[in-house]
């Protein structure tokens, strides 16, 4: 193919091939030659545009690591609160099991497997002390990072087991 360049970026292309918008024909021409602006090139400029896509690919790559840190960083917070009003949630149905039953529960699998009875004026209702928590199949409860809760049931207290979370 051949091509020539004026001064405004036009070339013309005489074997009548499309490579890009369009102008129009030249006039006086009667072999079907026509001008046509090259998208994206200028004549001295050819990695201009090779040099604006790395450009444009590395700022969204740094945006990208920038979004998935602040992502992972917000599930990691939403777990530990969630976690904060598990430990609250467990710690009270262990303070209603004492009240109930004057003593410490041998295991937190036994709050989960045992129930109450409330009397009420239309019949008894019956709840569970623990429901609607991660179980794994043994019945040991899980926290919100997959790790079992561990349960002294000398002293009553309950905690985490998952590294970092030990002293919560």
């Amino acid at each position: 193919m051949k091509s020539k360049f004026n001064k405004r970026g036009l070339s013309l292309f005489t074997d009548g091939a499309q490579r890009s918008r369009r102008i129009g024909t030249v006039p006086g021409n009667t072999d079907g030659a026509q001008w046509s602006r090259r998208i994206g090139t200028v004549p001295g400029n050819e990695g201009r545009t090779t040099f604006e896509a790395l450009l444009i690919t590395s700022l969204l790559g740094i945006l990208l690591v920038i979004a998935i840190s602040n992502f992972l960083t917000s599930v990691r917070l939403t777990r530990e609160a969630a976690m904060r009003i598990e430990l609250s949630n467990i710690r009270t149905s262990i303070i209603l099991y004492i009240t109930l039953n004057r003593r410490y529960p041998e295991s937190l699998s036994v709050m989960v497997r045992e129930g109450y009875t409330l009397p009420t004026g239309s019949g008894p209702i019956k709840y569970k002390y623990i429901e609607g928590m991660a179980v794994d199949k043994d019945g040991n409860l899980l926290d919100t990072f997959g790790a079992p809760f561990s349960y002294e049931s000398k002293t009553g207290w309950v905690k985490s087991s998952s590294k970092g979370y030990e002293s919560w």
